[in-house]
């Protein structure tokens, strides 16, 4: 029988060649660059804070004026979120999210957004090299099972006992 990790990998969804800003995509045809994401955000650029549960209940509430997620188009096809945490929400709860697709080869003007994704002192010229320098900086036994991205939704941290978000208390490769 196949494992959830075989299983994860081997779906290919049809979402080459997809790129674009405002599109709408099934959250499950995403992958994630994080192997765990904190249930309490700080406060944003727009100075909001927020956790997993109001992410939740806005996106059942408001799911069409919900930000779109930044997701980045891999070499190998597939796409890679940016945004993590509200990927998250939006799988969890089952549908299409609004993201703005970058080709990995696409170059990032702001450096703002590039000092994101700094990995050893090296910040990103593409949005590709965003998401491997954002996989780097997790755990090897994510890197090295997941090089473009996981299938599987990450670990939740911090979320209280006995919430809903409990459910992902484990790192993806151990929920296998």
């Amino acid at each position: 029988m196949a494992s959830l990790k075989e299983l994860a990998n081997s779906f290919v969804p049809n979402t080459a060649g997809l790129i674009g800003r405002n599109v709408w995509v099934d959250a499950s045809e995403i992958r994630w660059s994080q192997e765990s994401v904190s249930y309490a955000k700080p406060a944003n650029a727009y100075r909001i804070q927020y956790n997993l549960d109001t992410a939740s209940a806005q996106f059942k509430a408001y799911a069409n004026a919900i930000y779109a997620i930044d997701v980045v188009s891999m070499p190998d096809g597939r796409l890679t979120a940016l945004d993590d945490s509200r990927l998250t929400v939006r799988a969890d709860q089952g549908g299409q999210i609004r993201t703005n697709i970058f080709a990995h080869d696409e170059v990032i003007a702001d450096p703002k957004f590039a000092s994101r994704f700094v990995s050893e002192g090296v910040a990103p010229e593409t949005f590709g090299q965003a998401v491997l320098n954002r996989i780097a900086e997790q755990r090897a036994a994510f890197s090295t099972a997941y090089p473009y991205g996981s299938s599987i939704a990450p670990k939740v941290t911090g979320a209280p006992t006995g919430s809903h978000w409990t459910k992902y208390s484990q790192f993806p490769w151990l929920r296998q």
